[in-house]
């Protein structure tokens, strides 16, 4: 850490570098705790919006932030309703969205990729997930697209079904010497995975001290099946051989860090240093596995990583990587590579992100199920994974590509592992 800033104004600092603006010097003292709404503009001209909370933050800078968002609220509101990204043109879709899930959610609070057990829905929505006994994954998918419409469990109209989502995760933690372990049938990490970044990102959105202590050891398991002999990640703790880029594993990862939990340093150094192993053509491309062909969604993950773990929106690297993955366009029947891609797009051009996420966006309107039945506000592809993860899956990705547009305000802090995080 920078000698005389806290770590807060540190990482706001190098988030503003990164989108190339210097607008804002957050300044330090020994106060209470505060949380303010920090609005700006990016060097591309586009609103970004942030929840910002601090442990030492002076009353100065909330008065400057204060006056920044003063400055920039005319200007954020023409480009919400610019011909590029109409709210509400969306609203009726998001909104028939969350009500098919929030009515899908199970008598105990949590949710199933076999959704037709629900009490309200009894059969009659189709396509039902293989992965019934997925229970941890189901529910932070849902979870997490319920998160995307500004909602959390204090605040918004489904508040209270995400604190019966919540509880739920946080009942079925199983606790072990080394954190708090989400893993579905068979110890597959993805429920984990899903799980911890929900916990950290509420928490980190909300600073409720009630969620604090889950999420940390949540936080903590992550980090602790990180293996350290070649700092990949396995799908399941006792499959040791089993190493890879995990899109999802990063996230719970980012969102403690913006929470302010405690991570490791080693930990993002270990994951910088497989990504070393798994790039190829110079971190253009990655590979799945270390020493195989570069594939799509590795690519997309590993750039992702990347910028997330330091690299600039400027570096060429990045930006020959993110023109490649959008050359090809958003995919047909892979709705999870698309997420991770419209996560990608917005450390690129302008132009780029725009262009792909309109013919995605037109593709997700047009397929979702209109009204007249149970299963109105829904979708359902033939997606790679929808066999597994059924409605559920295919609805709650596409309910959360659409509430994150390309324009979407809470750009994430680049992580800092040298020098960011607590200990």
């Amino acid at each position: 850490m920078k000698s005389g800033v806290g770590s807060w104004s540190y990482a706001w600092s190098q988030h503003l570098q990164h989108l190339g603006s210097e607008r804002i010097q957050p300044l330090v003292s020994q106060s209470n705790s505060f949380a303010f709404l920090l609005r700006y503009k990016d060097r591309d001209g586009v609103a970004v919006e942030v929840n910002v909370f601090s442990k030492r933050l002076s009353f100065v800078a909330i008065l400057l932030s204060l006056l920044v968002t003063s400055l920039d609220a005319r200007a954020i509101a023409a480009e919400w309703e610019d011909r590029d990204f109409e709210p509400s043109k969306f609203q009726e879709s998001i909104t028939a969205a969350l009500d098919w899930l929030a009515e899908h959610q199970m008598a105990d609070g949590g949710w199933s990729f076999d959704h037709t057990t629900a009490l309200t829905c009894g059969g009659k929505c189709k396509n039902k997930g293989q992965l019934s006994k997925h229970r941890n994954a189901a529910t932070a998918l849902a979870l997490s697209a319920l998160l995307d419409s500004n909602q959390t469990h204090l605040k918004g109209r489904d508040k209270a079904a995400i604190a019966r989502g919540l509880r739920y995760l946080m009942a079925h933690a199983k606790r072990t010497p080394n954190g708090n372990s989400h893993e579905d049938e068979n110890n597959r990490m993805h429920g984990h995975d899903l799980a911890a970044m929900v916990l950290c990102r509420v928490y980190s959105s909300t600073q409720d001290k009630h969620l604090r202590k889950h999420a940390q050891r949540s936080l903590d398991y992550t980090c602790h099946i990180l293996d350290q002999n070649q700092g990949g990640w396995r799908y399941a703790e006792q499959k040791p051989d089993e190493k890879s880029i995990c899109g999802w594993r990063l996230l719970p990862i980012r969102e403690g860090h913006m929470g302010y939990l405690t991570v490791p340093r080693e930990t993002l150094n270990h994951s910088i240093a497989f990504l070393d192993k798994s790039q190829v053509n110079g971190g253009v491309e990655y590979a799945h596995i270390p020493g195989k062909d570069a594939n799509e969604t590795a690519t997309a993950v590993g750039l992702l990583w990347r910028a997330m773990l330091g690299w600039k929106r400027d570096d060429a690297r990045m930006l020959a990587g993110i023109k490649l993955v959008s050359e090809r366009g958003p995919s047909k029947n892979d709705l999870s590579y698309n997420c991770f891609v419209h996560e990608l797009l917005p450390y690129g051009d302008f132009e780029t992100r725009m262009k792909w996420n309109e013919e995605l966006k037109q593709r997700l309107l047009d397929s979702q199920v209109g009204p007249g039945g149970h299963d109105e506000g829904s979708w359902y592809f033939d997606d790679v994974n929808a066999k597994s993860g059924g409605r559920l899956y295919c609805t709650a990705l596409a309910a959360r590509i659409l509430m994150r547009p390309p324009r979407w305000p809470r750009t994430p802090v680049t992580l800092t592992p040298d020098e960011d995080f607590p200990e």
